[in-house]
Formats: C-alpha cells, sequence, structure tokens
C-alpha cells in the first residue's frame, strides 16, 4: 500500500533517509501515513515489527500521502554501523471494500544497510590483489558471500540475507604482502 521511493542509510550525515509515498490507486483514496517504526537485525521477525523498536515516529499529523524524512542517528536507539534496518510505515484511513489480498495490510516493510565497512573491506580485498599479484581465498568467500547476502536481501528473504550479514560484518583477513615480481622495482 506504501512505495519507497528511496530508502538508505546515509553514512556520512549518520542517519536514514525515506522518501514514501501511499500508492496511487483508487483503493487507498482514504489512506495516510501514520508511523514509522524501525528495527535492526536483531529484532526482526517475520511477524511484523517488534515491541521495542529502535525508532518510532510521532504519529503524522493530517492526511499525508507523501513524507520525504530524515532520521537522525541521535533519534535512533542503537549505534548506526553495521546494521540492517527494517522501516514499517503504518497507515491509517479507510481502504476500499475491494481492496485485493495483500495490498490491505496496515504495514509496509522496507529494508536498508550500512554498507560502508563492507564496501570499505571489498577496496581492501582489491588492494590486496595488486600488492600480491593473487586473488586470495578468503576475499573470494567474502565477494562470493556479499553477491548472497545482495541477492537474499532484494529478494525479500530477510531472514536469510540476515545469516549472511552477520558473516559479512566479521573480519577476513587483509594483511598485504608484497607481490615476488614487484620486488626490486624502484618506483
Amino acid at each position: 500500500m506504501v512505495k519507497f521511493n528511496e530508502l538508505m542509510v546515509t553514512p556520512y550525515d549518520k542517519g536514514i533517509y525515506l522518501d514514501i509515498e501511499v500508492l496511487n490507486m483508487p483503493y487507498f483514496t482514504n489512506v495516510y501515513i501514520d508511523e514509522i517504526l524501525i528495527d535492526t537485525q536483531d529484532k526482526f521477525s517475520v511477524n511484523g515489527v517488534s515491541n521495542t523498536p529502535v525508532y518510532r515516529s510521532k504519529p503524522i499529523d493530517g492526511n499525508e500521502k507523501t513524507l520525504k524524512l530524515f532520521i537522525d542517528e541521535k533519534e535512533i536507539l542503537t549505534d548506526m554501523k553495521n546494521k540492517i534496518f527494517f522501516v514499517y510505515v503504518k497507515t491509517k484511513g479507510i481502504m476500499s471494500s475491494d481492496t485485493p489480498c495483500g495490498l490491505d495490510k496496515r504495514y509496509t516493510l522496507g529494508a536498508c544497510a550500512d554498507l560502508i565497512n563492507i564496501h570499505r573491506k571489498n577496496i581492501l580485498g582489491m588492494k590486496n590483489i595488486k600488492d600480491t599479484c593473487t586473488v586470495p581465498r578468503d576475499f573470494i568467500n567474502y565477494l562470493l558471500l556479499y553477491k548472497a547476502f545482495q541477492m537474499s536481501f532484494k529478494s525479500r528473504e530477510y531472514d536469510i540475507a540476515i545469516e549472511y550479514w552477520k558473516e559479512l560484518v566479521g573480519e577476513f583477513n587483509n594483511e598485504t604482502k608484497k607481490c615476488p615480481c614487484n620486488e626490486g622495482i624502484i618506483a
């Protein structure tokens, strides 16, 4: 019932940005955005939002069909580093009686993740390849794990994505060894 136009963790100004709107369909003429709730991978359940979300907005006044919001990290009740955030948009109002099954839920779920450290690890892995002239096995495994995370995340298989995520945010061996073919070369 709600469309996420944009949903992302912003690592440099530390927060979550979302741009949402109630779907422009005749079933939702009298449906409006009511509240935003956020859980992390530690509290996520396929049954819905937890009893103790890390963020709960004030009820949205009026009859808002669209909302652009930046949630500063100070408003979120957890450290944002290495987290997946599950954003629930609660709606209010009366939907049409002929609303199709599946579109009649009061909560719409979107997800975003703090990928900055994952990307930094990828960059370090690429540097290691350059320095050693080989592709380390742990880096290949890491890239495959990242791809598996992406696929499960995009297909909304969040339980599986969380398991991959826990492995991704762990460490892999970034020791850099000099490539023997570069020895003796003066730059």
